[in-house]
């Protein structure tokens, strides 16, 4: 008879004041995956920062990554089954949390950087000049949950100018550059990734929704089929 080892719980963080989209093309993506034979309990990381009409204090999302993780635990899933998909922001929040917790099975992010050094120099430079004169910049974002909010503009300047660097990388991460974002200097998030022993692919986002999402998952089990244990199936000789 063929039993299936425990398949993984994954922790979804969700790009800066998403309006749930990238979130459904995900869900949609775990459904194919499913069909595949990865069956993945998904969980969401809520952000503290999101709580009000301002979108700030982004050090609290990264404090509650650990305390979800945690409270995974406290629901009898070993850490050592919770697996991360990070999109963008929550992609930099994955980064910076794989630095201190190398026992991570395995992590997926979508469109991700590295923090500032990751935009092109003339972002950086409104960005030092923000920081330098101490001017809070609030950019409203229009409805989100049916909620009118903004972000705190120089707080998430503050938090990612820390740079994220890890050569010594072990935990098995595949990542998805797009061409989303054009203040991203993808170029140098290539060389990032690859110094930081993680694998990549090229997501062509101007090709159809359809097709992209498709790329998408066949891509995304080609990496989680060679994670063990979480698709491997062992025959068990029956007495």
């Amino acid at each position: 008879m063929e039993t299936l080892i425990p398949e993984p719980t994954i922790i979804y963080l969700p790009s800066l004041a998403t309006k749930g989209r990238s979130k459904k093309r995900f869900m949609k993506s775990a459904e194919d995956l499913g069909k595949l034979g990865i069956h993945a309990k998904i969980v969401d990381c809520d952000y503290p920062s999101h709580k009000g009409q301002l979108i700030t204090g982004f050090e609290e999302d990264l404090k509650s990554i650990d305390l979800l993780v945690r409270k995974l635990e406290g629901e009898s899933i070993p850490r050592s089954q919770i697996g991360f998909m990070g999109a963008c922001y929550g992609a930099y929040l994955t980064l910076r949390y794989m630095q201190s917790h190398q026992d991570i099975p395995f992590v997926i992010l979508a469109e991700p950087y590295f923090g500032s050094e990751s935009v092109y120099p003339a972002y950086r430079i409104i960005e030092r000049m923000l920081r330098k004169v101490r001017l809070r910049t609030v950019l409203p974002l229009g409805k989100r949950e049916g909620i009118k909010k903004s972000i705190d503009v120089s707080s998430l300047a503050d938090f990612t100018s820390e740079s994220i660097n890890m050569p010594h990388n072990q935990i098995p991460a595949f990542a998805f550059v797009t061409n989303y974002h054009h203040f991203f200097n993808r170029e140098l998030i290539k060389r990032k990734l690859a110094e930081s022993n993680i694998e990549y692919s090229i997501l062509d986002v101007t090709k159809p929704e359809e097709e992209q999402r498709q790329d998408f998952s066949r891509r995304a089990y080609s990496f989680l089929i060679r994670q063990q244990p979480w698709v491997q199936r062992e025959a068990i000789a029956q007495n």
